[in-house]
């Protein structure tokens, strides 16, 4: 292929230059802050319905889901979950159980052998705080039926939605800019 020549005219630097400020302008707008925020809920509520397989009346995913949060500044999107169940007679979480955490990185030693232990901060979150191991644990429900568990998969809700939120966010910022005159 041929080299070519693009000769840069004045009108042409002097759209650029507008298309910049607009950029510019645009980044540090509430609007665009509160649209981006927008589109990362989202994906956040999307990602939590596949990932936990949950409706609207499913009250664990329900309480998990309005939980949710994004925030977006000039520089960055921060997305998060801070869901703490609270806990009566246990030593072990005296105050409340993180289910943000539990969702996110899984527990017990199926916890522990998924996906979600890679991410895990060591210091931070502990698979099998009672060693119950293959022997599992039984827990009722509200209902007062009794079940038995190794634990759960973690399942990487907002590492999925990081993953996606990466993959769309020029696209949502290329959006908006085309939106405003």
């Amino acid at each position: 292929m041929a080299n070519q020549n693009v000769e840069l005219s004045q009108d042409n630097l002097e759209n650029l230059i507008k298309y910049y400020e607009k950029i510019e302008k645009t980044l540090k707008s509430e609007n665009f802050k509160r649209y981006i925020e927008e589109k990362c809920y989202d994906v956040l509520n999307k990602i939590t319905r596949q990932s936990l397989n949950a409706d609207e009346n499913e009250e664990y995913e329900h309480i998990y889901r309005n939980s949710h949060n994004a925030k977006a500044t000039e520089n960055e999107v921060t997305i998060s979950n801070v869901t703490i169940v609270p806990v009566t007679n246990s030593e072990n979480y005296p105050n409340g159980f993180d289910l943000s955490k539990a969702v996110e990185y899984g527990t017990g030693i199926v916890g522990l052998s998924s996906d979600g232990s890679m991410l895990a901060v060591q210091d931070d979150w502990e698979y099998d705080i009672n060693n119950h191991g293959e022997s599992g644990w039984y827990y009722f429900d509200k209902g007062g039926v009794r079940h038995w568990t190794k634990g759960m998969k973690g399942s990487l809700i907002y590492e999925k939605a990081r993953l996606e939120i990466e993959d769309n966010i020029n696209d949502w910022i290329t959006e908006y800019i085309d939106k405003i005159d």
